[in-house]
């Protein structure tokens, strides 16, 4: 005989139905039954899948609870896995391994759990699973309330053992040889039932014998309530006791939708049934007699079951209640392990696991139970999620990160204000520094409003976190509050960027009120260094006196810091200031000026040296790269103010740090800072070659071009049209500054190169969208063109001068004298000169026309280049002027030839007033020939 309780297992999801499954738990154990759950899972998916076959092919059947709630999801799957929970999971898996599933859906007045709200994708995924639930081919039951579905429970359980003690006293039954009862009633009914004798069919055949058994049952049940109704109301009748039952049986029959005889035939085989069965239960007993009126036997047989009945239910009862106090030590057990175990494994660095085994005490912790040590085990796991986004990669940070927040949310269902204020405030501050990590690893308008939300919540701790009540933690939060504000500084411009930076400073200070250096002295240079930080942020959004005093407020507060962090006793923290310290005086030299600047950027690198000295490539590669680049830059400063080989010098050792941060910045590790520090080491190569004559000038645009290509092979056209177009033009100009370092064929090819490139920033670059790139890239193009003219001769030499004219004259209608003065100057005189050019080529009236164009061209551009505003430019204009004006006068006829010559007379003594005799013996020279033809000229 089977004597195995059956298992069933319970799927339901623990955020919104924690109190169900415990409910169902309780009732299954009440009735005897084995309840199974799986409360720890592997974050693979695939492990979770085996896992859970596993467990529920051992069991006997399925209760799955479909509530709101989507629940927890495998953190790991198969990319070309569908998205399903914990329990989805567990619903499919039933279906397909055959198990009889006992499906409830909670309707929409149910009273769940209190739960974080379900939104976004989890609650579409949720909806779709409720609604396949709903259309499927399995039968399911809706319930209104958790007590619906403890009654619903009750009642399908004892369904299940009244059927499992059938079959155990039918297996009975036929194991003593009572076939022969069902012989009788073969012969009783006519046939009705038939029962093979052959052994692989007598399981299929007794179903259907039980299944007859139990319709004469419900049949009898319907007669006996016939029975005592009609026995009321047809009292006055008088009716025998066979009379009335058969009445009764008359109206059963109509009532079911079959014959009288057909009931009466069925009663009578039932009843043979219990009479052939020594080991008929009493309540079979009782039903028998009521169908042969003997309602006194009836009487005693049904009172002996209920008595048998109360003494299983009282003996169920208290083996339940024992086995629930059990298995609430047993969970209190369960849970204080496995909190040990996560303590243990975040102290070991293994975030991971951690996560699962606070996840596994959490399934054996009730909300309702244990509320405030529930919310505890939330929190823990928030924590051990947060450090483990700090030792992530790639997508892993925000999901870890992201699932601390949601921790931390839930965990605040249950620390009110009013009734928890201390566990309360820790989690605000827990869920604030998770929402500002949190937030600068998001793209911007998400990183404002996560840091928005941060802020609110640290400002919602401090309401607890008094300076009075709290000091250290008000402390805390007030340091962490300051760090958002400098977060939100750096993504904000102009005048919020600096009054953020402020609040930080502010903050800043206030935590220093209670950290004082004597007593925590390394929580005091923390906060002291963040503060210095922040005052840098704030001197950078600056101007004037102020600027200049908070970088000295800056400079000073690292400089107290490292009186801390020493190199001995904290090596990378004194690395990492005196890299801050190196950025504040490079700052501070960029507002100085004579030996003072110098002075700054001579310390700026010494101490980008010494935190070198710290960050190796090998043991902290990334801030190695970071303070290579930082030295490089300080270097290119460092040349900006230096003269001849010094200079020079300089650069070269920028190039050289340059090249040592992309030995880590590569483009395929570090995409996002391979650009900046490409674009460094190509910014100081062309100041090399800028400052530079001959074959290294030309080497050295060559090498500018190549990294401009390099760099454009990450800013594509594709993804970024407009970066790339800016990048474009930079490419077009190194070529065009390397064509003109370079002689013969190469020079050609580069000129061509150069123009190809100006035509495809053009098709970027629209007048309607970008006026004044487009302008400067007309103008550009038409520099390049001219040069390009210069290589050739006849019809090629007219056509691109005249494009160059073009190009010119398309820039000045987006550069005017009134929006961009300078700009409109130096179009002018380019212009002036490719007329010149244009003139020198030509014949007859259009060598005149072109010649009075250039010089009214040149007078355009001296209404800008005065000699007070720009001498430099506006000596170099009249030298062209001279020149044009001379041409004119060699075409000129009668008085106009005195005229013309004098005006260049003028425009060369105008020259030589800034551009010294000394030093342009050329210029004196072509002076002296102008005086003498003009005197020759006079004299006539």
């Amino acid at each position: 005989m089977e004597s195995r309780r059956p298992s069933i297992f319970i799927s339901a999801a623990s955020a919104d139905l924690r109190s169900s499954r415990a409910l169902i738990r309780d009732a299954l154990l009440t009735i005897g039954c084995v309840p199974i759950e799986q409360t720890s899972f592997p974050p693979d998916g695939s492990k979770v899948r085996e896992m859970l076959r596993a467990r529920i092919e051992a069991c006997d059947a399925v209760i799955h609870v479909v509530g709101h709630s989507y629940g927890f999801e495998p953190i790991e799957r198969e990319s070309s896995e569908e998205r399903r929970s914990y329990t989805q999971l567990e619903y499919e898996l039933a279906r397909e391994l055959g198990k009889p599933v006992y499906v409830f859906v909670c309707g929409e007045e149910f009273a769940y759990d209190e739960h974080p709200p379900v939104e976004g994708e989890h609650e579409e995924l949720q909806r779709a699973h409720r609604a396949r639930v709903m259309a499927g081919d399995e039968l399911f039951e809706e319930v209104g309330s958790p007590e619906a579905l403890g009654t619903r429970v009750h009642a399908l359980q004892a369904r299940v053992d009244k059927l499992t003690a059938e079959l155990r006293r039918a297996r009975t039954w036929i194991g003593r040889g009572v076939v022969v009862g069902l012989v009788v009633l073969l012969v009783l009914g006519g046939g009705l039932w038939w029962v093979t004798r052959e052994t692989g069919k007598t399981k299929a055949r007794l179903a259907e014998v039980e299944t007859e058994l139990d319709r004469q049952r419900r049949y009898l049940r319907t007669v006996a309530d016939v029975y005592t109704k009609q026995k009321a109301q047809l009292a006055a009748l008088k009716l025998t006791d066979k009379e009335l039952f058969d009445r009764s049986l008359s109206v059963v029959a109509e009532r079911e939708g079959i014959s009288l005889s057909e009931l009466r035939s069925g009663v009578n085989l039932f009843v043979a049934a219990v009479r052939a069965d020594p080991q008929a239960d009493f309540l079979d007993k009782a039903l028998a007699d009521f169908a042969e009126q003997n309602f006194a036997a009836a009487a005693k047989h049904a009172a002996q079951a209920a008595d048998l009945a109360r003494e299983e239910r009282i003996a169920a009862e208290e083996l339940a209640q024992r086995a629930a106090d059990e298995a609430y030590r047993a969970r209190n057990r369960e849970r204080d392990a496995r909190t040990l175990q996560g303590r243990s494994l975040v102290a070991a660095g293994q975030y991971g696991d951690a996560v699962t085994a606070y996840g596994q005490a959490l399934e054996v912790t009730s909300p309702e139970d244990m509320s405030e040590g529930w919310a505890y085990l939330t929190v823990l796991q928030g924590n051990a999620l947060s450090l483990w986004a700090g030792v992530s990669v790639g997508d892993a940070i925000s999901r870890h990160r992201g699932a601390a927040i949601l921790a931390y949310r839930r965990a605040l269902y249950v620390y009110k204000r009013e009734t928890l204020p201390e566990g309360w405030a820790a989690t605000r501050s827990s869920l604030a520094t998770a929402l500002v990590a949190q937030a600068k690893a998001s793209e911007p308008l998400v990183g404002l409003r996560l840091l928005e939300q941060g802020i609110s919540a640290y400002r919602e701790a401090l309401s607890v976190y008094t300076r009075a009540a709290f000091p250290q933690q008000w402390a805390a939060t007030q340091h962490a509050l300051g760090v958002a504000f400098s977060e939100q500084a750096r993504v904000s411009e102009g005048s919020e960027r600096s009054r953020l930076f402020k609040k930080a400073v502010v903050a800043y200070g206030r935590a220093l009120e209670v950290q004082k250096r004597a007593v925590f002295p390394q929580s005091w240079a923390a906060t002291m260094h963040n503060l210095a930080n922040a005052l840098q942020g704030q001197a950078q959004a600056a101007e004037g006196p102020a600027r200049s005093r908070l970088f000295e407020e800056a400079l000073a507060a690292y400089r107290r810091v490292l009186e801390v962090y020493t190199r001995e006793a904290l090596p990378r923290d004194w690395a990492k200031t005196m890299g801050n310290l190196a950025g504040a005086l490079q700052n501070q030299a960029r507002v100085s000026e004579g030996p003072v600047r110098s002075r700054l950027l001579e310390e700026a690198v010494s101490s980008y040296r010494e935190a070198l000295s710290v960050y190796t490539r090998k043991s902290l590669p990334q801030g190695w790269a970071v303070n290579q680049s930082n030295l490089a830059l300080a270097l290119v400063d460092q040349a900006k103010v230096a003269q001849g080989p010094a200079r020079l010098r300089l650069l070269g050792e920028a190039v050289v740090a340059y090249r040592q941060a992309l030995l880590v910045y590569t483009r395929e590790s570090f995409p996002q800072d391979w650009p900046s520090a490409q674009a460094g080491l190509t910014n100081a190569r062309l100041s090399q070659a800028t400052g530079s004559q001959g074959a290294a000038r030309a080497r050295l645009f060559g090498e500018v071009v190549e990294a401009y290509r390099q760099t454009l092979e990450v800013r594509t056209r594709e993804s970024r049209p407009l970066v790339w177009a800016g990048t474009q033009v930079k490419l077009a100009t190194a070529l065009l500054n390397q064509a003109r370092a370079s002689e013969g064929p190469a020079r050609s090819r580069l000129l061509g190169e150069a123009v190809s490139a100006y035509r495809e920033v053009l098709e970027e670059y629209k007048r309607e969208t970008v006026p004044h790139d487009w302008a400067a890239a007309q103008h550009n193009l038409a520099r390049a063109l001219r040069d390009q003219a210069t290589g050739v001769r006849g019809a090629a030499r007219s056509r691109l001068l005249e494009q160059a004219v073009e190009a010119y004259r398309q820039a000045l209608e987006v550069r005017t004298r009134e929006t961009l003065p300078r700009g409109w100057a130096a179009t002018h005189q380019n212009l002036g000169a490719t007329l010149a050019d244009q003139a020198w080529a030509g014949q007859g009236p259009a060598h005149s026309r072109l010649l009075e164009e250039a010089v009214a061209a040149y007078r355009h551009a001296l209404l800008v280049y005065t000699r007070e505003a720009s001498p430099q430019d506006w000596a170099q204009t009249q030298d062209f002027l001279a020149f044009a004006l001379h041409r004119q006068f060699s075409k000129a006829v009668g008085g106009q030839r005195r005229i013309l010559l004098k005006q260049a007379v003028v425009a060369m003594e105008n020259t030589l007033t800034v551009w010294k005799a000394e030093q342009y013996p050329v210029r004196v020279i072509r002076l002296r020939i102008l005086k003498e033809k003009l005197q020759k000229l006079e004299s006539r």
